[in-house]
């Protein structure tokens, strides 16, 4: 019997916190539509819905924050150059403020262009308006938090990211359920809960950053800051990721138009299908990020030895984790389907597109899992290559080829497939060729 590796263990600390710490997230969204949806106007559900949507657009563009930080640090950390790895937290967090606060500065006119191609009555978009330009005010914290997640989890240390986001969580629907409760703030008391609970998180990281001595101050000077090459590969590094990023927001984006132009059933039937992916991401991304500090770490410290066999275990744990959610899917996708839903309408239809929300974990996953990889190692230009090839080269070709043969649905799902199928094929192609 093949004796259990160590790093099994790695793994295994890192990804359950990060796991943990994306199933918070949902939790957060579910109680403020429940404290929009016990209010007597309907308006408050679409409003804050529209504005979640639109500053999702915003800060998930800007999540190479994070994605930047962590593999970046890894490499800090696995050369044993613990000044840079302080440079890097500093130099981070001075640039998401930075950025942070022109988005805060330039919110008005965001939010005229964003708001510009947003259909909704008059009365849903005054109140969303008011409720992106309040949560647009927490920008420079939010980005902040974002590297500090990023450099912890290049540091091997997944628990302080986690426990966080579990205190941002607490404080931000204590926040709501009083501002709207009990203070009647409607959709203004969730965007002020919000913003108060991203103002914990960054309080709560400077914290235990200064409690622990994370970074040794000592040796941070402005020199090193200012370190040009250092800031070129961050913001080399973060274009790639940016744009990769624009790429799957485009995806997305297409997905959703072209559901809601064959009406609501099929807009609501993949909405819920779409669910099965974001449950899956939960676990995968979990196994992504451990990936990140744990290649990174590898690859500053020149260990490309062990480097491949800790990615074959990394692919053994990802294998097992999409074959388990096809397995759940297959049986279970019945049941949870009408959690999510009692239109029976919905579910009949479902019976007909179920079979691709099932072979969802088995066609992403190693997108999923080298996309961490690739971050820890910041070979982001060719995780940016490979989305342009599957956005441009696999998924819109598809879905007009597939369009003219099978009704739109099936080529929507086909082509979503293939997408997620085919940055998993390209990246494997070109790992082959880094780590010969």
């Amino acid at each position: 019997m093949k004796q259990w590796h160590p790093q099994h263990r790695t793994i295994l600390r890192l990804a359950i916190p990060n796991i943990i710490t994306n199933v918070t997230i949902p939790v957060l969204g579910m109680v403020d539509l429940a404290l929009m949806g016990h209010l007597e106007n309907t308006a408050f559900i679409g409003a804050v819905s529209i504005g979640n949507v639109l500053l999702n657009f915003v800060f998930w563009g800007l999540a190479f924050f994070r994605m930047s930080t962590s593999g970046i640090t890894a490499q800090a950390n696995g050369a044993d150059n613990k000044p840079e790895v302080a440079g890097i937290l500093i130099r981070g967090i001075l640039l998401a403020i930075g950025l942070g606060l022109l988005l805060v500065m330039f919110g008005p006119l965001l939010k005229m262009l964003a708001y510009s191609i947003m259909p909704a009555s008059a009365e849903v978009l005054e109140i969303s308006r008011n409720y992106f330009s309040i949560r647009l005010l927490a920008a420079p914290f939010a980005l902040a938090n974002m590297v500090f997640s990023g450099w912890f989890l290049g540091m091997h240390n997944a628990r302080i990211p986690m426990y966080n986001a579990i205190l941002v969580n607490v404080v931000n629907i204590v926040a709501n359920v009083l501002f709207v409760r009990f203070l009647g703030m409607n959709a203004d008391g969730v965007a002020w809960g919000t913003n108060i609970a991203q103002l914990v998180g960054f309080a709560g990281f400077l914290y235990t950053v200064r409690k622990h001595q994370f970074v040794e101050m000592n040796r941070i000077s402005w020199g090193l800051l200012m370190k040009w090459q250092s800031c070129k590969k961050f913001l080399r590094v973060s274009n790639h990721i940016f744009f990769r990023t624009l790429c799957v927001i485009l995806v997305f984006t297409f997905f959703t138009a072209q559901s809601g132009k064959m009406g609501n059933e099929f807009l609501a039937l993949n909405a819920l299908l779409r669910e099965f992916l974001l449950f899956f991401a939960f676990f995968m991304d979990g196994l992504a990020y451990a990936a990140e500090p744990i290649a990174g770490e590898l690859w500053g410290k020149r260990n490309f030895g062990e480097l491949k066999p800790s990615v074959g275990r990394l692919f053994r744990w990802a294998w097992g984790v999409a074959l388990f959610s096809t397995i759940v899917f297959a049986l279970g996708h019945r049941f949870i389907l009408q959690l999510l839903t009692n239109q029976n309408n919905v579910l009949d239809l479902a019976s007909q597109y179920i079979g691709y929300a099932i072979l969802l974990p088995l066609a992403g996953f190693a997108g999923f899992l080298w996309d961490g990889i690739f971050i820890g190692i910041t070979a982001t230009r060719k995780m940016l290559y490979t989305l342009l090839m599957a956005t441009f080269g696999v998924f819109f070709p598809l879905f007009y080829c597939l369009n003219l043969l099978v009704p739109p649905n099936h080529a929507l799902w086909l082509a979503m497939l293939g997408f997620l199928l085919s940055r998993g094929i390209i990246q494997t192609i070109m790992a082959r060729k880094i780590f010969q």
